[in-house]
């Protein structure tokens, strides 16, 4: 997926976590999103880009966010971010993308994106209809789970 083919992911042994699984939702929207990106070895060099963008960022400051910094970089010249701006996606991605696995949106954060929130108009007034049936960690609630709430 980040790279050319099925053997370019070198397994660590580490078993996978809900962090590692935010950061690949991340990785996958960005390159739907930025055509640029569709061909595998544009995404495997914005992929290390982006990891050099993370060591220089800890270098600096720790509120400074290595997809803004990559994104400011002559390696990501040709890459179009105007979808992720038009929809506000920019911080979804930022938020799944952290290098930090610790400051990493989790899924359940990012199904609550204003971004993925869809917005309906009902009786004149504006409604979230979004994640309303989805607890923080992006899990559907069942009746009982709602009727807790009340």
């Amino acid at each position: 997926m980040f790279g050319g083919g099925v053997g370019d992911m070198v397994a660590t042994g580490a078993v996978p976590t809900e962090a590692f699984d935010a950061f690949g939702v991340g990785m996958v929207l960005l390159r739907l999103a930025v055509p640029a990106l569709h061909d595998p070895d544009a995404m495997a060099r914005a992929r290390l880009a982006l990891e050099a963008a993370s060591k220089e960022v800890s270098k600096k400051s720790e509120f400074e966010s290595a997809l803004d910094t990559w994104a400011a970089s002559p390696s990501s010249e040709g890459c179009d971010f105007e979808l992720l701006n038009q929809t506000g996606a920019w911080s979804l991605i930022e938020g799944l993308t952290a290098w930090n696995p610790k400051k990493r949106m989790t899924l359940g954060e990012a199904l609550k994106h204003p971004s993925l929130v869809k917005k309906t108009k009902k009786n004149g007034g504006s409604i979230d209809r979004s994640m309303d049936s989805m607890d923080d960690d992006g899990v559907k609630k069942t009746k009982k789970d709602k009727a807790k709430k009340k």
